[in-house]
């Protein structure tokens, strides 16, 4: 015993740091009313960690507890990554979990190399790692699908809306992480470290080489891994680290197998590139953010009043239906895309954002076509110009002018944001000051963003939901906000309906909202199991309008890559290339998404794995062409004038 207690010292600093932790851990606690005994566990362990040291002079014996203490952290890394997420830990699998594990602790390792100090490196790997899981918490509690790497270039968009979202309470979950890996590190300060240079030069070779090994053997190896962007599948069945690192290899979009100019050329000889539009009407195209129609889920929503009398009476003279987005919770961005250039986040990666990734030059879109037919073409958007890199990316679509949250007057205002009503009382201001021009408009709203909270001035609960299991106050403020949205668009109809010149209004959703989980599962009977279940939560209404007699046609189900197709053709605007060919493949892919396309063959939903269709070869093929090997663009299909 005293050859044991020779070697324990007691320090008075280290004494109050544990007393100050064991004290910021009782408040911590207490605020966010977490578990009473894991709150005494924790404030216990630094009470005791704070009495002693222990000064182990014998390198041998030291080394012995620093691969003990990096194995813990390693696996303490995996495990509070998901505990801050609130996801499982047994359901990932042993090889998922030892990639996991390796990759913690070659990061911990990395850091060592040049700091010499195992639990510093232990620390400032610990905070990285529950910073990146803390991220993803709240934007899988804001967004319902997890932060992925793609999603760090936004940073300036989550800025602009996050005064609508709760940060408090944090979740207990996130608390308990940090807690653990705080205590973690102090427990580790319980060794005292040598004060001689532990880590020589020999030492840092083997460990640059281990690090190099394990980062090899994973990436390597990342093709195995399957990404997944479904809700939290991603951390359900990889980890969450594991995930976000396999994601990085999204980032980059790998040429398609078949793919050469000529192959491209040989098909474009097939296309017709005349273009005649006979009626010039003008073009108003509403994007209107979160605007969804939940009773697709399953049943009826019941409600105190209807929610959306009018747009769901828009018949005469109309296109209505619904069209599958690729997001769900945000990323409206990519809707935009889809809809604007006719190509689908198919071929791209779930959480890429292609208006800050892939646009970095003048590009085909829809907007380059009207340009080219003589169209003033006008990008509104009330609110930040700074979202999304909007300024860049309509200038390379061909805008001719871009109207941000700086020219409203700011008004008429619905929660914090700029109303749908302002909004199209400024689209009306355009067109009567329009000119000689064709005027084409492209319109995303604000008012319906999420979150769903706000508790303030500028807004009233109009719309009350009945005999549900629980309250859903976030549901009854969603659809209050789409219920404004409806008298707002029954205002703009009405005013088209009386001008004289032609006029087309395109109004479709960008994606559902993120609101209580337990809603979407009520509504619709159950979990979304299946991928024909999961493809409900990505169908957003749309209708096509016209102030003109065209034919009326209900659409069960389309995309927002075939949406145009729709708009010229109601607009008189013969089909340019790109767009015959997407008609052609919609004959035989009536609608398609990120996740799947629809079988005709087999009646489903099925993954771009299940079927081989040499047309969907063909349009990624196309869609290559356009956006990454730019020196060698189509002419006929991707004509930019």
């Amino acid at each position: 015993m005293e050859q044991i207690l020779k070697y324990i010292t007691f320090s008075k600093k280290r004494f109050s740091l544990g007393m100050a932790l064991a004290l910021c851990t009782l408040v911590t606690c207490f605020l966010n009313r977490t578990s009473f005994k894991v709150g005494m566990i924790s404030i216990l362990m630094f009470v005791l960690l704070s009495f002693f040291q222990i000064n182990l002079k014998n390198d041998k014996v030291r080394c012995v507890f620093y691969f003990i203490y990096l194995f813990i952290s390693s696996f303490c890394g995996v495990y509070l990554s998901q505990l801050a997420v609130n996801a499982p830990f047994f359901l990932m699998g042993k090889q998922n979990f030892i990639k996991g594990i390796l990759l913690v602790c070659s990061l911990i390792l990395f850091i060592y190399m040049f700091s010499g100090r195992l639990v510093l490196s232990v620390g400032i790997s610990l905070a990285f790692i529950l910073v990146l899981s803390t991220v993803n918490a709240y934007v899988y509690k804001f967004r319902g699908i997890e932060f992925s790497p793609s999603d760090i270039l936004s940073i300036k968009t989550a800025m602009n809306v996050s005064g609508q979202y709760k940060l408090f309470p944090i979740p207990v979950t996130v608390i308990y992480a940090w807690i653990f890996a705080i205590l973690l590190v102090f427990g580790g300060t319980v060794l005292i470290t040598s004060s001689k240079n532990f880590l020589v030069l020999k030492k840092r070779v083997c460990i640059w080489v281990f690090v190099c090994l394990v980062s090899g053997i994973i990436y390597k190896y990342s093709d195995e891994i399957i990404i997944y962007h479904w809700r939290d599948d991603g951390a359900v069945y990889n980890g969450y680290l594991l995930n976000f690192v396999a994601a990085v290899k999204e980032l980059n979009v790998e040429q398609p197998n078949d793919y050469s100019v000529k192959l491209v050329n040989q098909i474009g000889e097939n296309y017709d590139i005349s273009s005649v539009n006979a009626l010039e009407p003008t073009i108003i195209v509403i994007m209107d953010e979160s605007f969804a129609d939940l009773q697709i889920l399953g049943n009826e929503i019941f409600t105190n009043e209807k929610v959306t009398p009018f747009i769901d009476n828009v018949n005469n003279n109309a296109i209505v239906g619904y069209a599958l987005s690729s997001v769900f919770g945000g990323r409206t961005a990519n809707s935009e895309f889809e809809f604007l250039t006719g190509n689908t986040m198919a071929w791209l990666s779930e959480s890429s954002i292609p208006y800050q990734q892939y646009l970095n030059t003048d590009s085909y879109s829809m907007v380059s076509v009207l340009d080219s037919m003589g169209y003033n073409c006008i990008a509104m958007h009330p609110f930040l110009s700074s979202g999304w890199n909007r300024p860049n990316a309509y200038s390379y679509l061909g805008f001719d002018e871009m109207i941000f949250l700086d020219e409203f007057p700011q008004e008429k205002l619905f929660r914090e944001y700029v109303s749908d009503e302002e909004m199209f009382d400024k689209i009306i201001d355009v067109y009567e000051n329009k000119g000689e021009e064709p005027l084409f408009v492209f319109g995303i709203t604000m008012q319906n963003h999420g979150g769903y909270q706000y508790e303030g001035d500028n807004y009233t609960t109009a719309i009350e939901l009945k005999s549900y299991s629980k309250e859903y106050s976030d549901v009854e403020q969603y659809l209050t906000l789409i219920h404004e949205t409806d008298k707002a668009v029954e205002k703009l109809i009405t005013y088209f309906e009386n001008v004289d010149d032609e006029v087309v209004v395109v109004f479709f959703g960008d994606h559902l909202p993120k609101v209580d989980t337990d809603f979407f599962e009520e509504v619709h009977g159950g979990s979304f199991d299946t991928l024909d279940e999961q493809m409900l939560q990505y169908m957003v209404p749309f209708f096509i309008w016209a102030n003109y007699d065209i034919e009326e046609q209900h659409v069960e189900c389309t995309s927002l890559n075939y949406l145009a197709n729709y708009m010229y053709e109601v607009a008189g605007i013969e089909l340019p290339a790109y767009n015959q060919f997407l008609k052609e493949l919609q004959e035989v892919v009536p609608a398609m998404n990120v996740n799947g396309y629809y079988s005709v063959e087999q009646g489903c939903f099925v993954g771009y794995d299940e079927e081989e269709i040499d047309l969907l070869n063909t349009y990624e093929i196309l869609q290559y062409n356009n956006l990454f090997d730019v020196e060698n663009r189509n002419e006929v299909f991707f004509p930019i004038s």
